[in-house]
């Protein structure tokens, strides 16, 4: 199933929620939805879902406009689809009902077998008499994820499905979106778990104030942002304010005394840079490379993140954060006051106009 958004726009009492969003889904993919609340991303589902008309626009199905058809075509092509919810929505009655109940609204036969893999795969195989309302929340999301999975749609829509739970239940639920992600159908997702989308996501879309800002793959969102805002909402690393000057070799980028040798074709003034903490070699003494950028600074903290070590380094009255290797810190012997030299290449710093 190919599902894709031409132009649409979807306004609630005279608010634009989607402003001319265009966007296409390769069958097979994980599609993961990013943006502060109030962006967009829930509405966008639901007209993907054709639970809700856009105002202009079209949702397209194997190339075919939906959003403006008949009911009973849309119905047709919602069987197709699986949604989501942020908040579970589910039946009076127990676990299995609501298994066996939505395998009736589709009018295939309950298959007690087929339920059963379900509660096992989803772990609530111990609770299939149990009243659906008594679960616990990471238990509803678990039953929600069940019911869709049941009914193997070609595309799964996901609205925020670990955002008020706990870090045990949102581990969970985590899982099972990461097996959908690999049983080779379409997935939708919208979320704020970062590290969840870092995962499984394979194409990004970035949302505000009910525009598409940037699509791409997780490396040029999260490493080459064409805005601030985005920048700063993925924490990808370190955002620099200052100016940009530039002279007859190069151009410097100037935030108070601190001022680095960056590549970019935007204009003299204001701007800001992102800089990854990747992208930062740490080291005792100056370095001798061809990175145009090499700055002596003062360790304010360290802290073990398991895999690496995060380095917080005062730079000119500045915070810089950088990732090393704890075998990199051991031979360092690094603490709070060490001298370090930070050394980055001009053209590992990303320059965002305003």
């Amino acid at each position: 199933m190919h599902l894709a958004g031409e132009g649409l726009c979807k306004a609630y009492g005279g608010q634009v929620i989607l402003d001319d969003i265009s966007l296409d889904f390769v069958p097979g993919s994980v599609n993961i939805l990013l943006g502060p609340n109030g962006a967009g991303k829930t509405t966008l589902l639901r007209l993907l879902d054709l639970l809700e008309r856009p105002d202009r626009g079209e949702v397209m199905i194997d190339g075919h406009p939906l959003a403006h058809s008949s009911f009973s075509r849309q119905k047709r092509e919602r069987l197709r689809m699986g949604f989501v919810f942020q908040s579970p929505m589910l039946l009076d009655g127990s676990v299995w009902f609501n298994l066996q109940y939505a395998l009736k609204l589709q009018g295939k036969l309950p298959d007690a077998a087929w339920i059963r893999d379900s509660l096992e795969r989803v772990g609530l195989h111990d609770k299939a008499g149990q009243a659906a309302r008594l679960l616990s929340g990471g238990e509803k999301q678990r039953l929600q994820l069940a019911r869709v999975m049941l009914l193997d749609p070609e595309v799964y829509l996901l609205d925020e499905p670990t955002s008020s739970l706990d870090p045990l239940s949102a581990r969970a639920v985590e899982q099972l979106v990461a097996d959908i992600a690999r049983s080779g159908r379409t997935v939708v997702l919208s979320t704020h778990n970062l590290l969840m989308a870092r995962a499984i996501g394979q194409r990004f879309f970035f949302f505000s104030g009910g525009r598409l800002l940037q699509q791409g793959d997780g490396d040029s969102l999260f490493s080459r942002p064409v805005s601030i805002e985005l920048a700063s909402y993925s924490s990808s690393g370190n955002i620099l304010d200052g100016v940009l000057r530039h002279h007859e070799h190069g151009c410097l980028f100037v935030s108070g005394d601190l001022s680095l040798e960056v590549v970019t074709l935007l204009p003299d003034g204001p701007a800001a840079v992102l800089i990854r903490p990747e992208d930062l070699l740490l080291s005792s003494e100056s370095l001798s490379s061809s990175a145009r950028n090499s700055l002596p600074g003062k360790v304010i903290s360290c802290q073990d993140l398991g895999i690496v070590q995060l380095v917080a380094v005062d730079i000119r009255g500045l915070v810089l954060s950088v990732f090393i290797t704890r075998e990199s810190f051991s031979s360092l012997n690094l603490n709070a006051g060490s001298t370090v030299w930070l050394t980055c290449k001009a053209t590992s710093i990303h320059v965002m106009g305003y």
